[in-house]
């Protein structure tokens, strides 16, 4: 059972957090008379006599009042700005406990949530809200750690009821923890729901968030640098391996209305971009933001009201930091540029392509390209391509594999229709159709056999697709001839909930 704890009854951990809230960085005021001598006062004073100090924040409360404050005397009070209010606060001021570094979060319901694990083995929860009101909570007993340095600092979301969530490390393991509010059924008071969800996972840092849909979306970095998603699907919690590392100690995590993901973080001399949809074993893409051989571990990634992107990142040549500051222009957001940075081009002849889809198929953190071409007439053997005769309108699919370095211009792997009019990809996805956290390659052949048809299965692995499809019964076969089995294939989100992908297969039928 949680403990809760108000600060005037505490006298332990030594956590001073400073908060620092500013409304607005518009100047708030227009200068009637300014003085140079410092301006010696207790507090903000209104000379409108309807103006409550103790309740006013913002500017268009008293707009056209007039205030003296930061040097001003009986400055006018402007329309169009905010009031910028800074406090200064202890939060937990405590001598028997090593705590880590909070992870915060301001919510909607104007309340100020916090978590942070200690050296001693403790994982806490503060609450204060606009009234003053602390909260102090004790979650969950952790394993102990050697030293401050070595603390896996515990990670919070709010959700849009208030309630707070929590991800947190407990040794080799990793922990999920929801507090369960004050009601008939927990009449004792408020009490942390804990649960082991990864074990033996050693992980050194962890971020979280929440969709939409108030599930949520984590991601830890392991001891060898690996970073891995893990994600509740509302029935059970899913993990993957997002980028095989090694990645610095140091990522950020941004989750927007629209539930796209986006991950920031260093790897080797790269600070790098990775945009995740929230879907179950949603695609992700990977765009390097900045590259330098003295590169720093930290950064920073944020988005404004506007939903523009801020990043920044920093270098460290032993002797002076540089930090580098990027953002989204407001006029140009998400916008192509008239002319490809890189170009693919086939060795079909006159045929244009017929389906193009990525994933990840050894699941190493770059996106690889499958192009089809259906109508082309090309080699009839994937094993022994040259020496086979062509066909007409048989079919080519390419197989690009993705790196630090884009996709290659030759592509990796190829096949082709054995038959003519086989039309080899007309039908063309890709899906986790195992759950084994690889992309799997699903083909459509809606001509093969007379207009049969047939689907050829390529599973991913470690080392990437197949050089053979695999035979699955009531897949790979048409259950009837001839209605082009495979005209048209589409992964569907898993529906059942086994955090499996579905194949949704079309013919003619």
């Amino acid at each position: 059972m949680a403990r809760v704890l108000t600060l005037r009854k505490l006298l332990i951990p030594v956590l001073i957090v400073t908060l620092f809230v500013f409304q607005s960085m518009t100047p708030l005021v227009t200068p009637n008379q300014e003085i140079e001598q410092t301006l010696e006062q207790t507090a903000t004073r209104f000379s409108d006599s309807f103006v409550d100090q103790n309740s006013t924040f913002y500017g268009h409360d008293f707009a056209g009042s007039q205030i003296s404050i930061d040097g001003l005397i009986d400055a006018e009070v402007r329309y169009e700005s905010a009031l910028d209010m800074w406090h200064s606060h202890i939060v937990l001021n405590a001598v028997n406990q090593t705590p880590g570094t909070p992870d915060i979060e301001f919510t909607g319901y104007q309340q100020l949530e916090m978590c942070w694990s200690t050296m001693e083995g403790q994982v806490r929860t503060m609450a204060r809200n606009i009234s003053g009101f602390e909260t102090l909570m004790h979650v969950d007993d952790i394993s102990t750690y050697s030293s401050v340095d070595d603390i896996v600092d515990c990670a919070l979301s709010v959700k849009k009821n208030g309630r707070k969530t929590l991800l947190y490390a407990d040794g080799n393991n990793i922990k999920a923890a929801q507090i369960a509010l004050q009601s008939s059924l927990y009449s004792a008071g408020d009490s942390w729901h804990t649960r082991t969800i990864l074990e033996n996972v050693n992980p050194t840092q962890i971020e979280l968030e929440v969709t939409s849909s108030d599930l949520e979306w984590g991601v830890f970095r392991n001891d060898i640098g690996q970073l891995f998603e893990v994600s509740y699907t509302g029935t059970f919690w899913i993990t993957r391996l997002l980028d095989n590392g090694p990645v610095e100690d140091d990522f950020e995590l941004h989750i927007d209305d629209n539930d796209e993901i986006s991950l920031m973080y260093v790897k080797s001399d790269n600070v790098i971009l990775m945009t995740i949809d929230s879907t179950v074993n949603g695609t992700t893409s990977q765009e390097i933001i900045f590259t330098d051989q003295e590169i720093s571990p930290q950064v920073g990634l944020d988005f404004d009201e506007t939903g523009l992107i801020q990043l920044s990142s920093s270098t460290y040549d032993g002797t002076n930091s540089s930090i580098f500051i990027k953002r989204s222009l407001a006029n140009n957001k998400n916008q192509i540029g008239p002319t490809p940075i890189y170009s693919v081009i086939t060795d079909t002849v006159d045929e244009t392509s017929g389906e193009l889809v990525y994933g990840d198929f050894n699941n190493d953190g770059y996106s690889d390209l499958v192009i089809s071409h259906p109508n082309a007439d090309t080699w009839t053997s994937s094993f022994d391509p040259n020496n086979s005769p062509i066909g007409t309108s048989n079919g080519q699919v390419d197989i690009y594999y993705g790196s630090q370095n884009g996709v290659p211009s030759i592509p990796n792997l190829t096949f082709y229709g054995e038959q003519d009019y086989q039309k080899i990809g007309q039908g063309l996805t890709i899906g986790d159709f195992n759950g084994d956290n690889f992309s799997d390659l699903v083909i459509g052949s809606p001509g093969f056999n007379q207009d049969d048809g047939k689907l050829d299965v390529y599973f991913g692995s470690s080392s990437g697709l197949a050089n053979q499809p695999e035979i699955i019964d009531g897949v790979s076969s048409p259950p009837e001839i001839g209605q082009e089995y495979g005209l048209s294939l589409d992964k569907i989100e898993d529906l059942d909930g086994d955090g499996i992908d579905e194949l949704l297969i079309s013919s003619l039928g």
